[in-house]
């Protein structure tokens, strides 16, 4: 889907900075991404679209910017520069549940911040899933005899993930989307690849 080049910066820029990534779409051409903050907040009406401790989430109108934070442990500050940032790890999270065949956003690139002083340690530019909602709202909306086909849904996935000794460490229904298809999607991979499988049991 996408053609990316040098998606990881190691110039010392702050969020407000602008630095373009070209993303090549198979029906659009080229497009600009923009890994620019200030920018992007602006768009958004000077709001996230979610703000969280861990991440600010941006959106650039069919795509979303994740902004990163760092944690406080002194070991999450030195892992952008060993080349494993929140944003390097979630498109790799992404990668593997498309390989088994799971459902989830496409991703377009990522870029690592490597000035200390900068509250973002990374950023991943991803597909935006307009008219899903998490799968809590979702179940919540459903007449009882829909629930637990959907549900089954959810469990055929967790086992392909079992099968492949792969632990998704925030299992929760807010890391699962749905939308009118009735299928999930899941976001936010933050996962183990276990190589013991009696761990992963």
């Amino acid at each position: 889907l996408a053609d990316l080049a040098n998606t990881q910066d190691r110039s010392h820029e702050g969020p407000s900075r602008s630095r373009r990534y070209t993303i090549r779409w198979r029906m659009s051409g080229n497009r600009q991404i923009e890994f620019d903050y200030a920018a992007l907040l602006e768009k958004c009406g000077g709001k996230p679209l979610h703000d969280r401790p861990s991440s600010h989430l941006l959106l650039d109108g069919d795509v979303l910017v994740k902004f990163c934070r760092p944690l406080r442990f002194p070991q999450d500050y030195l892992r952008r520069y060993l080349g494993s940032s929140y944003a390097s790890r979630e498109t790799s999270g992404y990668a593997r549940l498309k390989r088994l065949g799971l459902r989830t956003p496409e991703t377009f690139a990522h870029r690592v911040f490597y000035d200390p002083s900068n509250p973002f340690e990374s950023a991943l530019a991803m597909e935006y899933l307009a008219g899903k909602v998490t799968a809590h709202i979702h179940l919540s909306a459903l007449p009882p005899p829909q629930k637990a086909p959907f549900v089954q849904l959810i469990a055929n996935d967790i086992r392909r993930m079992v099968d492949a000794n792969i632990f998704f460490k925030d299992l929760q229904l807010t890391n699962v989307m749905a939308g009118p298809d009735g299928l999930p999607y899941w976001i936010d991979p933050e996962m183990h690849v276990m190589t013991n499988r009696r761990r992963c049991q």
